[in-house]
């Protein structure tokens, strides 16, 4: 199964220069390498393009082991791939895509490149979620939705909270060996992220004056990645949520610290079942 997913980056840096790790759909690789490396600057720093594919488990380690080849440290992991409103499809994998694109694929990558991560003091892990994670539930004995109405709309809230949960339980974890995390939203965007929704174009002409009073160009999306990711302030800090560059509250179920656990069990003994 193909699938086009939106871009991860990893980050790792020097006094001198810059290599950033890019990965998205192959056809659209070589025009974003071209337009990231003419906007830093050849002497800046470089840019790479590594394929992943986050709707197959074995990409995700066949990258994390490639990247290990090639750098001993990482100082930033950004985790930002995704999909919405995709029907009702399993993976390769046999798990429901909005659960392991979005949420269980960035789990198994964070967790291979760990220890590359701890070889930097204070390195970060991004991880964008979304403020629908407030309409999110975690059912951790329906994960795949095997029982119930399937709705890609709950399909990708669950999935964002299941990030927050993620990123409260990294940071617990992860404290002692000083990585920090920090979880976001980065508001509504205007990009391809909907391209799976059908919508009628009367519906679309009707929510085109909302669109420019609510929704974000992708530079303006982009803010508060960069600002979590580079922000000097909030070294040290962890576990937190941001929104517009600056902390934020997330729903009452992200602070349930039980739940964090279990979930992160739950996705343990997954990546686990599919690897053998």
């Amino acid at each position: 199964m193909k699938l086009l997913l939106t871009l991860s980056a990893v980050v790792v840096s020097s006094f001198y220069a810059l290599r950033l790790y890019f990965t998205r759909g192959t056809y659209r690789s070589v025009a974003s390498l071209k337009d990231i490396q003419k906007s830093i600057g050849q002497s800046q720093g470089q840019v790479r393009v590594m394929p992943l594919d986050l709707a197959k488990l074995s990409s995700v380690h066949a990258f994390a082991e490639n990247l290990r080849l090639h750098e001993p440290k990482v100082d930033c992991l950004i985790l930002n791939a995704g999909v919405f409103g995709v029907p009702l499809q399993k993976s390769e994998d046999g798990l429901e895509l909005h659960f392991q694109v979005n949420y269980l694929s960035h789990f198994l990558l964070t967790q291979l490149l760990a220890d590359v991560l701890a070889k930097t003091p204070h390195s970060r892990v991004v991880i964008v979620s979304s403020s629908l994670h407030k309409r999110g539930v975690v059912d951790l004995e329906n994960l795949n939705f095997e029982r119930g109405t399937y709705s890609p709309f709950a399909a990708y809230c669950n999935s964002k909270l299941a990030l927050c949960l993620f990123g409260r339980e990294l940071s617990r974890r992860a404290a002692d060996r000083h990585i920090d995390v920090f979880t976001l939203h980065p508001g509504i965007v205007w990009t391809n992220l909907k391209r799976h929704e059908n919508i009628p174009w009367w519906k679309k002409f009707l929510l085109l004056p909302l669109v420019f009073l609510f929704v974000r160009t992708p530079a303006e999306g982009a803010s508060t990645v960069v600002f979590c990711a580079t922000e000097p302030s909030l070294t040290g800090t962890t576990g937190k949520y941001y929104g517009r560059c600056k902390e934020e509250s997330w729903s009452d179920t992200c602070n349930d610290s039980e739940l964090a656990a279990k979930l992160w069990n739950k996705s343990e003994q997954t990546v686990e079942a599919k690897r053998t």
